[in-house]
């Protein structure tokens, strides 16, 4: 049999049938040739892995030519190769995982196929979930933007009171930790569990002044009520995803894997992106990507939507990011960002009423500053920095007269003073060595 030159790379969410039978991801269907085709499944960790005949011989042979005189790696060789099965891929593109092998891996319902270069490994979605929670917990794939700009502006000093509203992976947090000591407070939010779970472990040196909480920033005033708190000194908020929520949280927040449309930042909220694109009439959602995304071509996508979803439900990130690069004019589309990033991130908005709840933290945010405290926000597209830009002003401005009256009648005074009157930008070596970077903008203030 001729050797394929391609490789497994993809993680997709999937199901295994009552009878056992996984469907193959269509982009692994040109390294397994469906309608006969042997497929060695094994044994391995938590999972399963699954071989080509061609790839599966070269693996055999490799584990035999060292097990030959290790008891150790004979226990493995019996465990690994003789646990293996022979399975066929049938017309329809499908494999039969043997009951002793679906009972070794839990495969239920819900399942997620992992390229792994010369194979895949096939997991049940409870026992990947806790890897995934494992390895988080051990390494959070995620580098603060700005960390030298943030620890500039904010200042944090022995005994301040300091908040970050995003905890995220924490980078930001153990500085802050690390300046506040002794005597300070540190208090934390992230709605994404996960990273609270991290920061949790991260922060583990500082507990006794670190206080983490589960929430929205929008609750940040009932939580400082809750910890008899009256006013801080810092905040810092950067509302930029984590690596690990695009890359591995499952959560479908972008389309370099396929995963389900979920893009839930709190996994307790109710409405999915899926629900958006699925429910919605099609007016409704060219308005989402035409304000939240700003994207030119929203009512054409919303009508290929529409249209699909009619065959049948369009709950996939590869599904939706296929209807939108369709959608655009190839002549038309980017040759810098893939077509459907704006969707993804208009979706992402609605689903997490992002702007509202931005909104109204920078309406009670003042308020909750001592004099002399600071406030540190990083966004990453235009329409937070807009919001965030605007309030600043109104803030360091106080008047709120219109322009030709001679003199002010509202009594308003400045808050704030800015402390960038343009908005800061990561350099270039730090946008080299995190591309994430590059579309950071930093806006700080004090407050008088």
């Amino acid at each position: 049999m001729e050797k394929s030159t391609h490789q497994f790379r993809e993680t997709t969410f999937n199901t295994i049938d009552p009878k056992g039978r996984i469907s193959i991801p269509s982009r692994f269907r040109d390294i397994i040739r469906v309608g006969g085709e042997r497929v060695f499944v094994t044994r391995f960790d938590m999972a399963l892995n699954a071989y080509t005949i061609d790839q599966w011989l070269e693996v055999e042979a490799r584990i035999v030519a060292l097990t030959k005189t290790s008891s150790k790696m004979r226990r493995f060789r019996r465990f690994f190769i003789g646990g293996a099965a022979e399975c066929v891929c049938d017309k329809q593109g499908r494999i039969l995982i043997p009951p002793i092998l679906r009972q070794y891996a839990e495969l239920k319902k819900d399942i997620v196929l992992i390229g792994q270069i010369n194979h895949f490994q096939i997991w049940s979605r409870e026992r990947w979930g806790f890897r995934q929670d494992r390895d988080f917990q051990m390494g959070y794939q995620h580098v603060s933007v700005m960390p030298n700009e943030v620890q500039l502006f904010l200042d944090p000093r022995p005994g301040d009171i300091c908040v970050d509203a995003t905890v995220g992976g924490a980078g930001h947090a153990k500085r802050i930790c690390q300046s506040i000591q002794p005597g300070g407070v540190f208090v934390g939010l992230d709605r994404d569990r996960a990273a609270i779970d991290n920061a949790k472990a991260a922060l583990s040196a500082y507990a006794p002044m670190a206080r983490l909480f589960n929430n929205n920033f929008v609750d940040l005033p009932q939580i400082l009520d809750r910890l008899k708190i009256g006013g801080v000194d810092g905040v810092v908020m950067d509302l930029g995803l984590s690596l690990h929520q695009i890359r591995s949280s499952g959560r479908g927040f972008s389309f370099q894997t396929d995963e389900p449309l979920d893009m839930r930042m709190d996994r307790r909220d109710d409405r999915t992106a899926a629900e958006l694109v699925n429910r919605l009439p099609e007016r409704e959602l060219a308005i989402i990507f035409k304000r939240f995304g700003e994207e030119r071509w929203a009512d054409r996508i919303a009508k290929l939507i529409v249209a699909a979803r009619e065959k049948a439900p369009v709950d996939r990130t590869g599904q939706l990011a296929e209807i939108v690069v369709q959608a655009i004019p190839k002549v038309r589309q980017s040759k810098r960002i893939h077509p459907a990033t704006r969707v993804f991130m208009a979706l992402r908005i609605a689903v997490n009423h992002e702007l509202d709840c931005l909104a109204k933290f920078l309406g009670f945010i003042p308020d909750l500053l001592n004099a002399g405290g600071r406030l540190c926000m990083i966004a990453f597209h235009s329409l937070e920095d807009r919001m965030i830009k605007k309030r600043f002003n109104e803030l360091a401005k106080g008047c709120v007269c219109p322009s030709d009256f001679p003199v002010c009648t509202c009594g308003r005074t400045p808050q704030v003073r800015l402390l960038t009157r343009k908005i800061v930008r990561p350099g270039q070596v730090e946008v080299e060595a995190n591309p994430m970077a590059r579309s950071a903008k930093l806006r700080a203030l004090v407050r008088l």
